[in-house]
């Protein structure tokens, strides 16, 4: 049965003043999943809400995922025009991430980004 790490705290807990937490949560995430998965999937929204601090606590764990030999996969849903979906396949879908989670129902030119097209 695989390994689940139950979801992130509530909401509540974004707004605390200590932005580290983050970071702690990641950090701890990946001591226990270590070496017993090989895939982790991270949520970018919830990295998103709490600004640069999650945002460099995003990069840091898939680049630590990444150094661990997990693969990484990223939850970036975008539906974006065209343009900006793009930028945020750049953005998300770097040799970092494996892969990236994007949502079909929207028109064709919002997703094609991600697939190098």
């Amino acid at each position: 049965m695989p390994a689940s790490i139950p979801h992130p705290p509530r909401f509540s807990l974004f707004e605390q003043d200590d932005p580290a937490w983050i970071s702690r949560f990641v950090g701890f995430v990946l001591d226990t999943i270590e070496e017993q998965v090989g895939f982790v999937k991270f949520q970018s929204a919830y990295f998103e809400a709490c600004g640069i601090a999650g945002l460099t606590a995003l990069s840091l764990g898939m680049k630590r995922a990444k150094a661990a030999g997990i693969g990484v996969i990223l939850d970036a849903k975008r539906g974006d025009i065209g343009a900006t979906a793009a930028a945020y396949a750049r953005a998300y879908l770097t040799a970092v991430a494996l892969t990236v989670d994007v949502a079909r129902a929207v028109p064709s030119d919002r997703w094609m980004p991600f697939l190098g097209r």
